[in-house]
């Protein structure tokens, strides 16, 4: 989101410098737009000044320049104006909200066609789990963490470490990634009981090493549902992993299919109309845990309702695009995911999610 800290200092990059009244530079241009978004999106000035300075400019110039912006009249009629705007939008949110609560929606197993599934559930952007679209797949039986040592051992694969030593370990995924060969990462998630420490994940993008390649073999596209001709490349992502890793409380740009092959994973939802509740802050995650909520934290969430199901080996999950969810292994798992709709090309998309 807003406040993310990039790595650009104040020299790099051809990025024009905006200068002072004085004739002296100040910042640069995509860094003091990055200062108003953070105001608007009410970041604090403390938090803005320290990223100025971890984008290296000096404390002083920083502390001026959040102070001169918070300062200007004309900022302060565009925050004025976004206040507006923000809460008109939320409080549209707060009566669809408000729908959703008496509409008595249930999350259910079913057992449908395509086109069921399409009218009834994508188009109308709610949740269902799917069952009866692996009973042709190998990777059902076959993905043991012995067939993975066996068949892949040698095959070196990215994957996130110390995952327990951050709370922020999503956040900070490139300093929690390490490679390791597969023989080794199976020792490691079979050595323990349950962790969140070791996680093979999506990002990883495990499907695309060629030595890897035949593990397409042992699944497919259920007819009807998933496009295997898709434009969009890739839309299969892989993740492994010990009972125990988890996935916190967040929001992903498109429709996801979450398919279950091995193992079990509890999975929690959040209908997208709740979203200003959520405390998003940072990127597409939220800061709050669905395993212990702390209302004195975050209070919005007492009246948040909170969908939950466990997905057995074999089923489905469709995530609709903006519903928030938390995912936790409950036994050594895989799964994969899939963004490869049939009747979404192309595909319906949130990109401002990821600003």
């Amino acid at each position: 989101m807003a406040g993310n800290v990039r790595d650009s200092g104040p020299n790099s990059g051809t990025d024009r410098l905006v200068v002072d009244a004085s004739g002296s530079s100040a910042l640069k241009q995509s860094d003091e737009e990055w200062l108003i978004d953070g105001l608007l999106n009410v970041r604090t000035a403390a938090e803005l000044v320290e990223g100025l300075v971890a984008r290296g400019y000096p404390r002083s110039l920083a502390e001026q320049s959040v102070s001169n912006l918070v300062d200007s009249s004309i900022f302060q009629r565009a925050a004025h104006a976004s206040t507006k705007c923000n809460r008109k939008l939320s409080g549209l949110l707060n009566a669809l909200g408000k729908l959703f609560l008496h509409s008595g929606f249930e999350l259910q197993r079913h057992r449908i066609p395509s086109a069921e599934f399409y009218e009834s559930f994508f188009f109308n952007n709610r949740p269902v789990v799917l069952q009866g679209l692996m009973e042709d797949w190998a990777a059902v039986e076959r993905w043991t963490p012995e067939y993975f040592k066996s068949r892949y051992g040698d095959v070196v694969v990215e994957v996130m470490v110390d995952r327990d030593d951050d709370p922020d370990y999503e956040l900070n995924h490139a300093s929690h990634c390490a490679n390791m060969n597969m023989a080794d990462y199976i020792d490691r998630i079979t050595s323990i009981e349950s962790g969140n420490t070791y996680y093979l994940v999506a990002r990883s993008h495990v499907l695309d090493i060629p030595e890897m390649a035949d593990l397409s073999r042992d699944f497919s596209c259920p007819t009807g549902f998933l496009d295997p001709d898709s434009n969009e490349k890739p839309y299969v992502r892989l993740w492994l992993g010990p009972a125990g890793t988890l996935t916190p409380l967040h929001c992903d740009d498109c429709n996801i299919l979450f398919g279950q092959v091995t193992g079990r994973k509890l999975v929690r939802l959040i209908p997208p109309y709740f979203y200003p509740s959520l405390y998003n802050t940072a990127e597409y995650y939220s800061p709050v845990d669905l395993d212990d909520i702390d209302l004195a934290r975050f209070p919005a969430m007492q009246d948040v309702p909170i969908l939950e199901v466990i997905l057995e080996p074999g089923e489905f999950l469709f995530i609709p695009i903006g519903w928030w969810h938390w995912v936790k292994s409950l036994e050594l798992s895989s799964s994969l995911t899939f963004t490869n709709f049939y009747n979404d090309d192309p595909p319906v998309m949130w990109p401002e999610l990821l600003e």
